[in-house]
């Protein structure tokens, strides 16, 4: 049985904030923490809001990668399972609009 949107979104922030332990910027660390926290509880309110959510928090893993705090392999994984999740929220939101056509604003490296 494959696990919820919910599920899926509760174990990235878990990851998340793992990964997040380490940073020696706390104020960053505390933004991406609070960020991915954000996705999972604008669920309740919409995917289109998630996903939105989703985008930003993405953001600041990137941002996260380029100042050195995290390494490529793991933003890499992190970043995956951010797309994933993102096309899952695409295909709640917008139904069958969700296609092939739809990208990650996440830039792949």
């Amino acid at each position: 049985m494959s696990r919820s949107l919910r599920e899926q979104a509760h174990e990235l922030t878990v990851e998340v904030y793992r990964a997040s332990a380490g940073f020696p910027e706390p104020d960053l660390a505390e933004r991406v923490r609070r960020a991915f926290g954000a996705v999972e509880l604008a669920l309740r309110e919409g995917a289109d809001v998630a996903n939105g959510k989703l985008a930003a928090a993405g953001y600041l893993l990137l941002l996260s990668r380029d100042l050195g705090y995290l390494t490529a392999s793991r933003w890499r994984a992190l970043r995956d399972r951010v797309v994933d999740v993102g096309k899952k929220l695409r295909a709640r939101a917008f139904g069958s609009k969700a296609g092939p056509g739809r990208r990650s604003s996440l830039k792949r490296a």
